[in-house]
């Protein structure tokens, strides 16, 4: 029974040689006793009690999985038994210099030019116009985005031109370029204060002296904000008083009439029982009075 153990590079061979029984018979050496193994110094699994080989010498190769002359049979390894030079090519299928009997990569496959096959042939003209390698670009010489190297036009490589202000009516956020003249500043102005009686929800940009207000007190239809007492002068606007100009307590300021007005002064006799009584006069005026209807 034998063990072996193999690390590449470097080899171990551990070898348990069951030791056999001696026979204790003639061999025909004039020996009476000897042990069977391998007798050969050389090998790994070398005997030196053996003095009949039979044959249990273990056999040297090369166990290298990928190498052109790999061994599976083989005990052990001998250094520099591996061969990786007559199997080796290239084995990419895709390449050159593909080789189909070649087991080993070299590393030396070969391709051809982009766009040519291994012959040197074009393989990219579809539209026939003798261009093989198409570079696609703008082609437009008008545009900023154009591209002198280009042989097939690319329109989305062309920029796009437009309104890049951001404050314009008609801005362009996916343009590219700024087109002189192009941008509108009236189309969407207007006022943009929603406070004020001429607020334009679709303006975008405030158009100067657009917004309008309404007066103190009253909302854009001349409406009071407050008038509690629904008489049409704003609540914040009433001053009550006395209207009547002929009473004696006037207001001149005041634009509601509260009920406070004081009757004139009539003077006048006064008395009831004078001949002369005036019942309008509310101030006796001295001497006015006649009592000469009492004698």
């Amino acid at each position: 029974m034998k063990t072996r153990f193999f690390l590449f590079g470097f080899f171990v061979v551990l070898t348990a040689i069951g030791q056999e029984d001696c026979a204790l018979t003639y061999d025909g050496d004039g020996d009476s006793a000897s042990c069977l193994g391998c007798t050969d110094p050389s090998n790994p699994g070398y005997n030196p009690s053996a003095t009949i080989d039979d044959g249990s010498c273990l056999a040297p190769g090369c166990l290298s999985p990928i190498a052109c002359n790999f061994n599976p049979d083989a005990d052990y390894q001998v250094p520099g038994a591996c061969d990786f030079t007559s199997c080796a090519g290239c084995t990419d299928d895709a390449a050159c210099n593909y080789d189909a009997e070649a087991t080993f990569d070299s590393n030396l496959c070969e391709y051809p030019v982009q766009y040519y096959d291994c012959d040197g042939n074009c393989i990219n003209d579809a539209d026939g116009d003798g261009v093989c390698v198409y570079f696609y670009g703008c082609t437009d010489p008008s545009n900023p985005g154009y591209n002198p190297l280009a042989t097939d036009s690319d329109p989305t490589a062309c920029q796009v031109g437009g309104c890049t202000y951001l404050v314009a009516c008609n801005y362009n956020a996916d343009a590219d370029f700024l087109v002189v003249g192009l941008c509108d500043f009236e189309s969407c102005a207007g006022c943009t204060d929603e406070n004020a009686c001429t607020y334009d929800a679709t303006a975008t940009i405030l158009a100067q002296g657009s917004c309008e207000y309404p007066a103190t007190f009253v909302d854009c239809d001349g409406n009071c904000l407050n008038d509690f007492d629904y008489n049409g002068i704003c609540d914040e606007l009433q001053i009550d008083g006395c209207t009547d100009p002929t009473a004696p307590n006037y207001n001149l300021e005041a634009n509601v009439d509260n009920g406070t007005c004081v009757a004139p002064v009539v003077f006048g006799c006064n008395l009831p029982f004078a001949c002369n009584y005036e019942p309008a006069a509310s101030a006796y005026a001295p001497g006015a009075c006649d009592f000469s209807c009492l004698y």
